[in-house]
């Protein structure tokens, strides 16, 4: 598979991710002939605004048995919740990804906490019982590299999606883990994903995706591309796993490949059947991860 057709077919994963309602698409374009700088930032609060989805009852119970704790991030200067499971293992922090939660992890945590491995999971801002509207990537990260640095050192991160590239950049900013897991990876590039956003609603994607850039910029000082893998993986050191599923269709394989060739001292697990969020659940990828993370 060529970049294009890996274009494309993050395109197609976007359209489905999204699965936005021609009223809005419609509307976007309306007040994009009125105003791009009112369309740039309706365009960003769309992007940034994660999407609900229902829960199932173990995600429930997974609430109901664990007790939340408030963590403030002075990075993000935001306050998450943390879900903290006591034992006398290595510690392990487990990051969901984009329009994900904690409980998403119930399975995986739930072996680990047999084996009496000490766990931490959190809600991201505007993810789970975290509150807040909106989140993003540079934030994520923060407060990855926050709750190391105050609550950690953890021997383990296991991220999910775009946990799992917060993971990386926490890793940059200069936390360490001893055992890295990267279930599903949601971006290799941060452009394309911005470019398969704007896409969705008909509009220029080189003037959008540079007006969405440059107005993150203006706001925190930071460029949204240096969080992207293909900038920085080829410097770490650290010992990872990568986990991806040849028919993810949020996540195109091609992601964990190339995070693969990049990352020297990683091993990738390529699975079939599992798409984008069954990674999570399946016993095999399980079984793999704590194979990994106990040798």
């Amino acid at each position: 598979m060529n970049d294009s057709q890996i274009t494309e077919s993050q395109k197609k994963g976007a359209k489905v991710f999204y699965r936005l309602p021609k009223w809005l698409s419609v509307s976007v374009k309306i007040l994009n002939l009125f105003s791009t700088r009112l369309t740039t930032k309706f365009l960003w609060s769309i992007f940034t605004k994660p999407l609900k989805y229902r829960m199932s009852d173990a995600e429930k119970n997974f609430y109901k048995e664990h007790t939340s704790l408030d963590f403030f991030s002075e990075t993000a200067n935001k306050t998450i919740k943390t879900y903290k499971m006591k034992g006398k293992g290595s510690k392990i922090l487990f990051v969901h990804g984009w329009s994900s939660r904690a409980s998403k992890f119930h399975k995986i945590i739930s072996y680990f906490r047999s084996k009496d491995f000490d766990i931490t999971a959190i809600d991201m801002p505007a993810h789970g019982q975290s509150s807040s509207k909106r989140s993003h990537l540079p934030e994520f990260s923060d407060i990855v590299y926050d709750l190391s640095r105050d609550k950690g050192p953890f021997d383990a991160i296991i991220g999910h999606s775009m946990g799992a590239v917060a993971g990386l950049n926490a890793i940059k900013m200069g936390q360490n883990f001893k055992n890295v897991v990267l279930i599903s990876p949601a971006a290799y590039a941060i452009d394309p994903i911005f470019r398969n956003f704007v896409s969705l609603f008909g509009l220029s994607e080189d003037f959008y995706v540079k007006n969405m850039f440059d107005s993150f910029k203006a706001k925190n000082g930071r460029d949204p591309t240096s969080y992207g893998p293909d900038k920085f993986a080829s410097d770490l050191e650290s010992k990872c796993l990568i986990i991806h599923s040849k028919d993810d269709a949020l996540a195109n394989h091609k992601i964990a490949e190339k995070i693969h060739e990049d990352i020297k001292n990683s091993k990738l697990i390529m699975t079939t059947d599992l798409g984008h969020m069954r990674t999570l659940t399946d016993d095999k990828v399980i079984e793999s991860v704590g194979e990994f993370i106990t040798q």
